[in-house]
């Protein structure tokens, strides 16, 4: 837009332009200038809150690469919702919890039946007496109390666990759905791209320049290259933007 401002600005002193049509160019360029300022503010605020995630001072400057190329494949849904099972910090918290309860259970039962108590016993009255040696075994028999108090309770927590571990699982196959549905989407939009699009509307607004420095087209024809073109950029970046961003978050479901 700079550039078609100056390009403008020459035609104009050349009388080939009114100052009006310059005027709404200078109106546009504004417009492109405050776009650009907000990209650089948000740009900004992510590099701060970037820092504050890693522990960085926000006075520390740090360089960040991007690297939105894309194959255009589709990952793979099976190995990927296998590695969702596996890494999920919730979902083996409630399957430990579920084999903990099991343990319980399986020593509830196993008090309900008596331990039995075996005991030796030495007695000495006296030097002229000999030694007497007894032993025994108690066993209480269960008539009326088999723990069954404890083992209710500990099959009611097992139970308990089972279920919060299927609503544990289904909750990371709902997000893991989610997320495939969103990065498949994305990468839907990516593929409907022309791999050359930023070459296509970089070609288009530089003939759109030469042709109106050559005066072969007025100002509303270069007002619209213009627009296409960053249009343009807008959509490829964007696109390859929300494939990395989606691809991340599928990856961490």
């Amino acid at each position: 837009t700079r550039r078609s401002s100056d390009l403008s600005k020459a035609q104009l002193h050349a009388g080939a332009i009114a100052e009006e049509d310059l005027t709404k160019l200078e109106l546009t360029e504004l417009t492109y200038r405050q776009a650009v300022s907000d990209a650089e503010q948000s740009l900004m605020d992510a590099m701060n809150s970037l820092k504050q995630t890693m522990g960085f001072d926000t006075t520390v400057p740090i360089k960040v690469q991007y690297d939105f190329q894309s194959s255009g494949d589709l990952l793979p849904k099976d190995s990927l919702e296998r590695v969702a099972y596996e890494q999920r910090a919730d979902l083996s918290a409630a399957e430990h919890t579920v084999k903990a309860a099991e343990h319980q259970s399986d020593l509830s039962r196993s008090n309900a039946w008596p331990a039995p108590d075996i005991g030796i016993e030495l007695d000495r009255n006296g030097p002229d007496f000999q030694n007497l040696v007894g032993g025994g075994i108690d066993i209480a028999i269960p008539i009326f109390n088999r723990n069954q108090d404890d083992i209710y309770r500990s099959e009611s927590n097992e139970r308990a666990a089972e279920y919060d571990f299927e609503t544990a699982r289904n909750g990371v196959r709902g997000d893991f759905n989610a997320a495939y549905q969103k990065y498949s989407n994305s990468l839907g939009v990516f593929r409907g791209l022309p791999p050359d699009l930023v070459k296509m509307a970089t070609d288009v607004r530089d003939n759109a320049i030469r042709n109106y420095t050559a005066g072969r087209i007025g100002l509303l024809d270069l007002l619209n290259s213009e627009q296409i073109y960053h249009d343009a950029v807008a959509s490829y970046y964007g696109s390859l933007y929300t494939l990395a961003k989606n691809q991340s978050l599928l990856e961490r479901a």
